[in-house]
């Protein structure tokens, strides 16, 4: 049940997007990204989004001082990034700061709890994110974590995609 709600929030955050134009359409069958977060929130500082096509870059810094970059991308096959700046946690393994990374942005607004689902799902995969970075949870449908460590942060990286 989690599996499956990790992919259908998937779909439904790509289908956001229906406002792109008789050309696009006709050369890509998804519908174009469109910006998932918005300045409005308290706890958003800032909101930047941009739109090349069918790639799009959301930046957002949040009150806590974290920051998530994501990109979404695809026509065939769809792919979300989400890039996290976290303060250096060189001691947390990857999944516990992705899940952790998700369940702080279900709790932004009551919109975004499908996120909690995500969180729950990865969580439940511990065991094959410990033997590979990308786990297949569907047919075709992928999730992958990776984090990096640098002097003064740490990046969670959280990907969504086909193959």
């Amino acid at each position: 049940m989690r599996i499956l709600s990790i992919i259908l929030c998937f779909l439904l955050l790509q289908q956001c997007g229906e406002n792109s134009s008789n050309d696009q359409k006709s050369a890509c069958k998804a519908p174009l990204p469109q910006a998932i977060f918005n300045k409005d929130l308290a706890q958003i500082s800032t909101h930047n989004f941009i739109l090349k096509g069918h790639d799009a870059e959301e930046q957002v810094l949040f009150a806590d001082g974290s920051e998530l970059t994501l990109y979404q991308s695809g026509c065939e096959k769809i792919s979300q990034e989400f890039r996290f700046k976290i303060p250096i946690q060189k001691e947390v393994d990857r999944v516990s700061l992705s899940v952790e990374r998700l369940m702080y942005l279900s709790n932004l607004e009551d919109k975004y709890m499908s996120f909690a689902n995500w969180a729950q799902a990865i969580a439940g995969l511990e065991q094959e994110f410990a033997k590979t970075n990308d786990v297949e949870v569907e047919p075709g449908f992928y999730v992958g974590l990776d984090k990096i460590d640098s002097q003064k942060h740490s990046t969670v990286i959280i990907r969504l995609f086909q193959r």
